[in-house]
């Protein structure tokens, strides 16, 4: 045993994690492996931070994912077309996490890896502009529970039910999935078609007075919020480490830009 752990490298978090040759039984060949490994606190901290972006990008591509799938189809009757698209470039973002991830800890390997510093600066600087523009299209596009705007904007689709079917689908899908009728009431659908949609009622028919009473405005709006502040956490999360990531990156390559000039100077 002692002869099969003789091999493995101890000089960070990430190769006792991932021991390289921990199955080698011969210790020379690893000792030259070895001399090509350069490991400075700018490369170990950005091994760190690169697990960081693993699970960051993997948490906001998820939760993005599930706020599409919630906003999306509410989306022909409360024109949230705006927090769509900004769900749409945070997945982008988090999907670029996980590139960005694998080549912050190859840096950390041997000397040859510094040579993509330049490669996830750029890809870094593209992720936080990505989720820069995202955060302002959220922080622009508010949804409050019962707010003015929401409530105006289900009130001009309602007339288009009978006239659009994605409107119509969708009211339906609204009615069953959230248990609620109209924007603030059934007694909208009342005064617009003289009768109330087959989907506030329980099974499709009113006949025995058992529906849907209360409006959809507010539970639509509870919906978008929580979507809202799922992505604005999870994304300020991810720009924090991008920016952090970035100036780490950023000092290593002056470093190592530097030490190249220093032995051009030598030469």
């Amino acid at each position: 045993m002692n002869a099969i752990l003789e091999g493995a490298s101890y000089d960070s978090v990430a190769s006792v994690i991932f021991p390289r040759n921990i199955y080698q039984r011969r210790t020379a060949p690893l000792r030259g492996a070895e001399c090509n490994r350069e490991v400075t606190p700018v490369s170990f901290f950005l091994c760190l931070i690169s697990v960081m972006l693993l699970s960051t990008g993997i948490g906001v591509t998820a939760a993005m994912l599930w706020g599409l799938a919630v906003k999306i189809p509410y989306a022909p009757i409360t024109r949230a077309y705006l927090t769509i698209v900004s769900d749409v470039l945070n997945f982008g973002a988090g999907l670029l996490s996980i590139p960005c991830f694998w080549i912050t800890y190859t840096l950390h390997g041997s000397n040859t890896s510094k040579a993509f510093l330049p490669l996830v600066i750029a890809l870094f600087g593209l992720c936080i502009v990505i989720l820069l523009v995202s955060e302002g299209i959220n922080y622009a596009y508010k949804f409050e529970p019962e707010s003015q705007t929401l409530n105006r904007t289900l009130l001009q689709s309602m007339p288009l039910y009978t006239r659009n079917m994605q409107v119509f689908k969708t009211w339906n899908m609204i009615h069953k999935h959230l248990s609620c009728c109209g924007s603030t009431s059934y007694k909208e659908w009342v005064g617009l078609l003289k009768t109330i949609p087959k989907s506030c009622c329980l099974q499709n028919s009113c006949d025995d007075g058992k529906m849907y009473t209360q409006g959809c405005a507010h539970k639509i709006a509870l919906d978008m919020m929580r979507s809202r502040s799922l992505s604005l956490g999870l994304t300020g999360i991810l720009t924090l480490v991008h920016v952090r990531a970035t100036a780490l990156s950023g000092y290593g390559y002056l470093q190592q830009f530097s030490r190249s000039l220093a032995c051009a100077s030598r030469s």
